[in-house]
């Protein structure tokens, strides 16, 4: 088989190596390349958006497979020009890409289709975007729509902040068209992690998560850049976390995908916040991350090329995907001024000095001819001789990544750190906290261990075994959307980001907006307290009345035997449930107004005949009683929970069972 890889960076340089191992490999190109890429692969300088010069590569070359590197090339209909011409190639068409290559698009689908995300909005004049960034209060982050280079995401701290960005987005124009419509982002605290996962238009198929950094200095100072490296697996990426993941987010997501039309193929990159109410996705990528591709790569035990062409022939189903042991950590070296106008030309030294195992992959060089040998770690791993003696220099922004492997993230990052004190150029800038603080999920939200189910408790810390990384793909043919797109709460969710031990829900709680969600998470917390299994979704009888009555319609076949509706103002959303199902449905008020719910509470209670509502008054104690009204119900004629539910009632303490 013969390969052609679309990039530049040192992603594709990961992906290069990784396919020049696999044995169905013969032949790799690429274009443009880069000196390291070079001595792996023939280098064609044509630009990744030139997808006329492209096709004539793959076509004169006898080109198999094409694996597209860069957002770029996605965003402009590459994979869709390679297929008209009858190309096999990697990676999503142009409207899928738009879950990169369009912030708003991104968020309007989640929304849709229930997929966790914060508050957001788009505006796309300066005065608009100030007044909502003054709504939002700070931290606030504001986001180009379109595509900027890893660069189009801002955390503001303080208004004058928030300002300076809004006249470089909306004023400067420093995007172009990319920053005319702007996502202002709530500010969400938690965890960052990275997932993901292989898709072949119906299934996804998890990978593991990793870490990166995307700001520029140590202790995450300074400007955001396209990632200052990382590393994979974070200990706090357990086998529970992932499998919620792929439940809550990726299986929804490549659901609503397929059902607007454009299924996605190719990798998916969710950028995830773990935050107290569960992983709330950030962002999505459309191709693999940089520096994500070159922690990943190394760990890989499967041969890639397989599992690119499962995606491409629809059969993830049947794939499954194994792992190396150990952790891998990269950090990323940079040239002088990066991320803004970064030094080119200086001379790199210590690159034939790594020891062995150790990988430098090239992201900004170029081959400079010189009477020095430069070959490295890469030509120590090549078979014959080497016929071309090469210098090589920096050629702007991210130059290298240094990536080791180990048993702990402690001895990757020891490793990773040691090989880059071997390597020189004039103004070499990297991070040197990377991989410092690893910690388990228990230690991000104390009491995890109790909630998080026995999945990864034989796993030693910051160790990863081969064989509890073995993954099976999840499918989403034929799943309700309405079923596939929720996002689930489950019992100890206010103390964790993980499920109990599975069981499928059987209560339902519906909010109109995600301004309710801390009233009806004490309904939640009542639920859980009682072990009964629940889901959470926001849908408005009013934005979305479709998918309240679909939701309704099929609530009963799914197994769910009560609804938990909260709503303020004219409150609808309970009335138009009950209309559609024959299921109990508990109304909560919610104060949203000076009558302080009591607008919302008469209108709950007067629901017209045959659409009967039960109700409780406004406020956080009457939500979490209305949790202790649906177990109550349901105790009737389920046994276990009514086990756990008459002691409750046995003891009261003040306004609160106990």
């Amino acid at each position: 088989m013969r390969v052609l890889i679309v990039g530049g960076g040192a992603r594709e340089h990961a992906l290069a190596w990784k396919l020049h191992r696999s044995p169905q490999v013969s032949a790799v190109y690429a274009a443009p390349g880069n000196a390291g890429i070079s001595l792996l692969a023939h280098t064609i300088p044509t630009p990744v958006d030139d997808l006329a010069g492209l096709i004539e590569i793959a076509k004169s070359n006898a080109i198999d497979l094409t694996v597209v590197g860069p957002e770029g090339p996605l965003a402009a209909g590459i994979v869709d020009v390679f297929q008209e011409a009858g190309l096999a190639i990697f990676g999503p068409t142009r409207a899928a890409a738009r879950i990169e290559s369009s912030k708003v698009w991104a968020k309007e689908l989640m929304a849709r289709h229930g997929i966790s995300i914060g508050r957001w909005v788009r505006v796309g004049e300066a005065e608009e975007a100030r007044r909502r960034v003054h709504e939002f209060g700070l931290p606030v982050v504001l986001k180009a729509d379109g595509l900027a280079a890893g660069k189009g995401a801002v955390v503001c701290q303080t208004s004058d902040e928030a300002d300076e960005t809004i006249d470089d987005f909306l004023v400067r124009r420093v995007h172009g068209e990319s920053g005319s419509n702007v996502v202002i982002e709530e500010f969400l605290e938690g965890t960052e992690v990275s997932v993901f996962a292989l898709c072949d238009g119906q299934h996804a198929l998890p990978l593991i998560g990793a870490r990166d950094y995307k700001p520029v200095a140590d202790d995450d100072r300074g400007p955001n850049t396209g990632g200052m490296g990382g590393y994979a697996p974070p200990r706090y990426a357990t086998p529970a976390l992932m499998e919620r993941v792929t439940r809550d987010i990726l299986e929804p997501t490549v659901a609503a995908m397929a059902a607007e039309g454009a299924p996605y193929v190719g990798v998916l990159y969710a950028g995830l916040m773990l935050t107290r109410e569960g992983p709330r996705v950030l962002e999505f990528n459309c191709r693999w991350g940089d520096p994500e591709a070159e922690l990943i790569m190394p760990l890989l035990r499967t041969d890639l090329v397989e599992l690119m062409q499962a995606c491409i022939d629809g059969r993830l189903q049947d794939t499954k995907v194994e792992w190396n042991d150990g952790v891998s950590c990269g950090v990323v070296l940079a040239a002088h001024g990066y991320p803004s106008a970064s030094a080119k030309g200086e001379k790199i030294t210590g690159l034939d000095d790594l020891e062995n195992g150790v990988m430098a992959f090239h992201g900004g060089t170029r081959l400079l001819q010189s009477p020095s040998q430069q070959g490295g770690w890469l030509r120590r791993s090549l078979q014959g001789p080497v016929v071309q003696d090469t210098g090589i220099v920096a050629d702007g922004g991210r130059i290298l990544t240094v990536v080791a492997t180990g048993t702990t993230v402690a001895e990757a990052r020891a490793r990773a750190y040691a090989n880059v004190d071997r390597i020189k150029f004039d103004g070499m800038q990297y991070r040197t906290d990377l991989g410092a603080v690893d910690p388990a999920l228990e230690e991000i939200w104390p009491g995890m261990a109790s909630t998080a189910g026995t999945a990864d408790r034989t796993r030693e810390p910051e160790s990863v075994s081969a064989v509890q990384r073995t993954v099976e793909p999840a499918s989403t043919a034929g799943v309700d959307l309405a079923v596939s797109a929720t996002t689930q709460t489950q019992p100890g969710m206010e103390d964790a980001i993980i499920p109990a031990p599975k069981a499928a829900p059987i209560v339902a709680i519906i909010m109109g907006s995600e301004s309710d969600r801390p009233i009806m998470d004490e309904t939640t917390k009542a639920l859980d307290t009682l072990g009964v299994p629940s889901e959470t979704h926001v849908m408005s009888a009013h934005r979305t009345p479709d998918r309240v009555r679909q939701f309704a319609k099929g609530a009963e076949e799914r197994g769910l035997r009560v609804i938990i509706a909260g709503a303020g103002g004219a409150a609808h959303l309970p009335g138009v449930i009950s209309a559609h199902t024959t299921l109990p449905v508990i109304g909560v008020p919610i104060a949203g107004s000076s009558m302080m719910g009591l607008d919302s509470l008469l209108s709950i209670g007067q629901m017209p005949g045959g659409v009967p509502v039960a109700t409780v008054v406004a406020g956080g104690w009457s939500a979490r009683n209305g949790g202790y009204f649906a177990a109550a119900l349901i105790a009737l004629a389920d046994v276990d929970v009514g086990v756990r539910h008459s002691p409750r009632r046995g003891h009261v303490r003040g306004w609160e069972i106990s």
